[in-house]
């Protein structure tokens, strides 16, 4: 069942994205007609890609300028993500300052459902490509009075690149370093159709 968002606001959250004390609201961008699933709403990423065709500032390319109008000043374009092209393009220096430490934070109503555990997933459909990120998180809902308070995520901050080939920030592959079998093999398995270095056209 989609979950249906509360409002028409979202908030930038600072300090590595898990400070809710540094919150600044800005309005949601929300699409309901002509979207799949049916009833659902869709919500636009408020963080605008840049407008530089055909590299749109990713493959270390300099940013020029963003799609849309930032929600904050200086708010745009991919970070540390600008640099994974499938070369190391970017120092650790340079991907440190690139850093984007934020979170956008969405409010959402939780159904009215049995306390267990659920699976969250979630869908990013790309502006600039033919792409769809996907996204799932376990959850527990317990009786209210019964559960401990959890933090909301982990932050992401003081991360290395953990690949010495592309110098990729951390992800889930960090064990899979020097490990190219089971569950690891994933993470050392081009993507059909991915050609590194390829510049989108």
């Amino acid at each position: 069942m989609p979950l249906e968002f509360v409002g028409d606001k979202q908030w930038i959250q600072f300090g590595n994205g898990v400070d809710a004390k540094n919150r600044t609201e800005i309005p949601a961008v929300r699409v309901s007609e002509g979207v799949l699933p049916k009833g659902s709403t869709w919500t636009r990423n408020p963080i605008p890609a840049c407008n530089d065709v055909p590299r749109m500032g990713g493959h270390n390319h300099k940013c020029s300028g963003p799609m849309f109008t930032p929600p904050i000043p200086g708010l745009y374009g991919f970070g540390p993500g600008a640099c994974a092209s499938g070369v190391a393009s970017c120092t650790l220096e340079e991907m440190a300052s690139r850093a984007m430490p934020y979170g956008i934070v969405d409010l959402v109503k939780v159904p009215d459902v049995p306390p267990g555990d659920y699976v969250l997933s979630f869908r990013w459909d790309c502006e600039q490509l033919p792409q769809v990120w996907s996204n799932c998180a376990d959850v527990k809902i317990k009786i209210q009075g019964t559960a401990k308070p959890t933090k909301p995520f982990s932050p992401f901050s003081g991360c290395e690149a953990c690949c010495a080939e592309t110098l990729g920030p951390c992800a889930n592959c960090t064990k899979c370093v020097n490990n190219k079998t089971g569950d690891c093999a994933y993470c050392w398995t081009p993507l059909k159709g991915f050609t590194f270095g390829a510049i989108p056209q």
